[in-house]
């Protein structure tokens, strides 16, 4: 029985022998006029665009869209085929065809010199150390543009051959050329050319050079071949370095190379992608997870500034993946199962627990080989909880309910402690240790345990020194026992804060030391020394020794409830909850993040489920099962690159250093683009005109217009934020002026004042005329009011309707027609009605439905108006437009949205008056208003000398009443 028991286990954890690491790799298609892109070459510009070449032309991607480049004459550009961004910032661009253009000023122009260009297809473009631009073609050799000539390197100049598939700056000024004959290694300007050829006979495994790609210092290259696989090269001496990995390859051809650190990622030709890394020149890891990344013919690789790594193929789609992250999983069909402790061996291999039991993934040439361990040993039946390898090399397993045990990996042999044996108790959440000492938190308190020489034998019995909540240390229930570099043993507990021991003695630290949480999680310590504990959804805390310091949301994490700590090799806390990692800098307060934009996916990380590889990963337990995060060290950005994309002047480009703007240029439009690839629809925008907006306004649209300005000095500020928190993000600016009218300048007050003074005699003497007709003039001034405010109607509801039929336009244009059909209906009414006093209710209510109908195509269902007006009342009279602003006046002032309709009803009341109610729902930031509404209503009734009009308010309804007039 025990043996079937065995082997059926063994059947269900077979998948797991073939396991190996793999990249989550994520796939994008760029879509374009009902059309799907074929992306070929991939590029990140000095602004931080993708670009994409395709071979329907050239297209720049903001990580929401693709947005078309064309030539003046609306032409595509022919397929292409290289992309190169000059210290300049001019975008070179080569095509298939041999044709090269050029994005200056953003405007594409075709590139003419006077020696003419190419014939043969364009495969890459590089700049070298004096701004000569180099053209690799596929059959006339090298062509290189220097000081507005072109000249041209082949074969009669040196070259091995004239079909060059790539090129490289290295750090000694010189450019390297891969070509069917080996690689040329150039020196060339206009009175002076140098070639070095490197071939078969300099160690080259393959003359075929498909692929250069320089390290970050440039000081060497990597090379990619046809048939022989890889090779790195020193810049300097030209000394060639082979690697096993590379000997006998059967990959197929290198078509691209993506230098990370020390390691290189490898693009082949219909096998794939490939991880290589010369600290372990054996090995060769695949980063595919399916068959069809397997089969992928790989055309590009870049890395963008958030460390994403975008592959172009024969594929209809873009993969991308996070190189730092890697991931352990089983084969299709096998569900993997939670990880509940993870710990990293001093020889490479890693041990982890899931609830089917213990597992060894070990070291191979090609990644890692899962084997289930210790299958037939009694704490398969618990929980492993916690793991520790000792200074002997023996297992430490710590179980929930049945003790410890104590495991040889060399002999399998395994010896069980308990309660009986000593220890404090048989629920072992935490391991600890030095090499003298290794210390176990449980529920019922700590045990510590001292190593002997003689310990290396398993059948050595351990003797147990038990502390528990008599003893000092606070509390019995104990999260994690941790032992920092002063060798002072802390103690997370359950509802007793933080415990330290120090020279036999223990100290307590909770809220008098700024530790708001009695419950700690987990404790770690950064390269400076400081200590680091989490709390249950308080967040993290930093000790320096007296006092805790918080970091929660507001400092950029982004889940306050924290399940473990840990720290890379760089000194950064790794900060693992539900959301995925969050890594931060001690030093600067940077917080980067691993969560879902980049495949990491957690569900509910345990305690011990983390832990640091000596060789620089960390290890720890996802959704998906065990992963790994190799950090670097290059400063990844902890938010979107903003980037001010233009600014117009009623919808016309303005230049960024534009000249002080005349009193009527006060149409501004700017639109700018938070780029931020790995998860773009994340990104919402904080702005203020600095001179108009008095509050920063929170947007996710990525444009906004400011009409009719004021003369004044205004700076325009942009930020944006993938999270929400906006304290450490950049700032785009812009500063323009509009100047005065010349009416409104000093030169003409003073003009003005003159003129004054010479009629000030005149006006004197005609006082006496002027007082006799201050009768006339009284009942003059109150027609001026009477019609003023009659004028105040027709430009306030102009403004609203234009900007409505901007809306439209913009979403739909066939609609946009039969608006524009119905607002001239409307206006032909108004110009009817405008020069009367009052019209007929009936009339009114004509207005007011056309009215609704253009607003309801702004807002469809979400607005709706209900009229109960019966013919009787019908036939009163009221001033013209009084429905129109009021219901104006609802729509600007309350939420319209599909979870909160708005809801408007004119009806009849008592003592003719017609009343407009609406359910109130304020917006959450009032909009900007003239402030004339409703005070324009109750002017004009007033003017008329009519009965008042009435408002009404409470908490869900407003409501506005006008009275009805008999006709005269």
């Amino acid at each position: 029985m025990r043996f079937l028991r065995w082997c059926s286990v063994l059947f269900f954890l077979l998948p797991l022998l073939v396991s190996g690491q793999q990249l989550q790799l994520n796939t994008r298609t760029f879509e374009y006029q009902n059309e799907l892109l074929k992306v070929k070459k991939l590029y990140q510009d000095q602004d931080g665009f993708i670009w994409l070449g395709t071979a329907q032309g050239l297209f720049r991607f903001d990580g929401l869209k693709p947005e078309p480049y064309r030539l003046a004459s609306k032409k595509p550009l022919p397929s292409v085929s290289a992309l190169f961004q000059d210290k300049q910032k001019q975008l070179w661009i080569g095509c298939d065809n041999g044709k090269i253009y050029r994005l200056v000023n953003n405007q594409l122009q075709a590139f003419s010199p006077e020696e003419g260009t190419p014939k043969e297809a364009i495969l890459d473009i590089e700049e070298d150390a004096k701004g000569n631009i180099w053209f690799a073609t596929y059959g006339e050799g090298i062509y290189v543009w220097i000081k507005n000539r072109l000249y041209n390197l082949n074969t009669d100049d040196g070259l091995p051959d004239d079909y060059i598939y790539s090129l490289a700056r290295d750090a000694y000024g010189q450019i390297w050329a891969g070509t069917d004959r080996g690689i040329a290694v150039c020196n060339f300007s206009t009175d002076k050319k140098a070639i070095r050829k490197i071939g078969a006979a300099q160690g080259l495994s393959d003359n075929i050079v498909t692929a250069l790609a320089p390290c970050p210092a440039r000081k060497t290259i990597w090379a990619g071949t046809y048939s022989g696989g890889f090779c790195r090269i020193d810049a300097a001496t030209l000394k060639i370095s082979n690697f096993p990995a590379s000997q006998n390859w059967q990959e197929g051809g290198v078509k691209a190379l993506l230098p990370t650190g020390s390691s290189c990622i490898i693009g082949t030709h219909g096998r794939g992608l490939w991880k290589f890394d010369p600290t372990e020149p054996e090995r060769l890891i695949s980063l595919n997870n399916d068959a069809a990344s397997t089969s992928l013919r790989i055309t590009d690789l870049i890395t963008d500034a958030e460390g994403t790594m975008w592959v172009a193929g024969n594929a209809p789609e873009v993969l991308t993946a996070f190189p730092n992250l890697r991931f352990l999983e089983t084969a299709k069909g096998v569900k993997p199962t939670g990880v509940q402790a993870v710990l990293t061996g001093r020889n490479g291999n890693i041990w982890f627990s899931t609830e089917e039991g213990l597992f060894c993934a070990r070291k191979q040439l090609q990644g890692l080989k899962v084997e289930p361990a210790f299958m037939e040993q009694p704490f398969r039946k618990f929980k492993i909880i916690s793991l520790y390898e000792d200074v002997h090399g023996l297992l430490w397993i710590g179980t929930f309910g049945g003790g410890l045990f104590l495991a040889d990996p060399v002999s399998k042999k395994v010896r069980q402690f308990t309660e009986k044996d000593g220890l404090i108790n048989d629920n072992v959440l935490s391991i600890a240790g030095t090499k003298e000492e290794v210390w176990l938190a449980t529920l019922g308190g700590a045990s510590r345990c001292r190593i002997q020489p003689e310990n290396k034998a398993l059948n050595t019995p351990l003797n147990f020194e038990n502390f528990n909540q008599r003893d000092g240390i606070g509390f019995n229930y104990i999260y994690q026992v941790f032992i920092d570099s002063k060798k002072q043993v802390w103690f997370a507990t359950d509802g007793k804060g933080l415990i330290k021991l120090q020279n036999g003695r223990f100290t307590r630290f909770t809220e008098k030391n700024g530790l708001i949480s009695r419950t700690v999680y987990s404790v770690a310590e950064t390269k400076d020394g400081s200590l680091w504990v989490s709390a249950p959804k308080a967040g993290i805390f930093k000790f320096n020794g007296t006092v805790f310091k918080n970091f929660g949301l507001k400092e950029g994490l982004r889940d306050p409830d924290i399940s473990s700590l840990a720290t890379d090799k760089f000194g950064n806390l790794l900060i693992l909850h539900k959301k995925g990692m969050d890594v931060l800098e001690p030093a600067t307060g940077r917080i980067s993040y691993l969560g879902e934009e980049r495949g990491l996916k957690m569900k509910d990380p345990n305690l011990n489920t983390v832990s640091r590889d000596a060789a620089g990963p960390v290890w720890f337990g996802a959704e998906k099962g065990l992963a790994a995060y190799q950090p670097e060290k290059a400063e990844l950005p902890v938010s979107p690159q903003m980037r001010l994309t233009s600014v117009q002047l009623f919808l016309k480009p303005l230049g960024q250093n534009a000249q002080p703007l005349a009193y009527d240029e006060n149409h501004i439009t700017f639109e700018y683009a938070g780029l931020w690839y790995q998860a773009p629809a994340d990104v919402s925008y904080r702005l203020k005109l600095e001179g108009y907006d008095r509050e920063w306004i929170l947007s996710n649209n990525r444009s906004i217009t400011y009409p009719k300005l004021p003369p004044g000095k205004y700076t325009f500020k942009v930020s944006a934020s993938a999270t929400g928190n906006f304290s450490n993000a950049p700032v785009q600016t812009y500063t323009f002026t509009i100047e005065k009218p010349f009416w409104n300048t000093m030169w003409f007050y003073l003009a003005s004042l003159a003129g004054a003074g010479s009629l000030l005699f005149g006006f004197i003497k005609s006082r006496e005329k002027r007082l006799k007709k201050a009768e006339r003039l009284e009942k003059d001034k109150v027609m001026f009011q009477f019609e003023t405010l009659k004028n105040q109607v027709n430009p306030h509801f102009l403004f609203n309707s234009f900007n409505t039929l901007i809306g439209i336009i913009e979403d739909d244009q066939e609609a946009a027609v039969e608006y524009v059909e119905k607002l001239s209906d409307f206006f032909r009414d108004i110009l009817v009605y405008r020069e009367k006093d009052t019209i007929t209710v009936r009339e009114e209510l004509v207005l007011i439905q056309n009215y609704y109908f253009l607003q309801q195509k702004r807002y469809g269902s979400n607005l709706k108006l209900e009229v109960k007006v019966p013919d009787s009342v019908q036939e009163l009279r009221i001033a013209p437009l009084t429905l129109q602003l009021l219901v104006e006046n609802a729509i600007k002032h309350n939420v319209v949205s599909r979870s909160k309709p708005l809801m408007v009803e004119i009806g009849a009341e008592a003592e003719n008056y017609l009343a407009v109610r609406n359910n109130l729902q304020p917006k959450k930031q009032a909009e900007r208003s003239t402030g004339i509404g409703l005070a324009n209503i109750r002017n004009r009734y007033a003017i008329l000398g009519k009965r008042p009009v009435v408002i009404n308010q409470n908490d869900i309804l407003f409501e506005v009443k006008v009275p009805l007039f008999y006709p005269e």
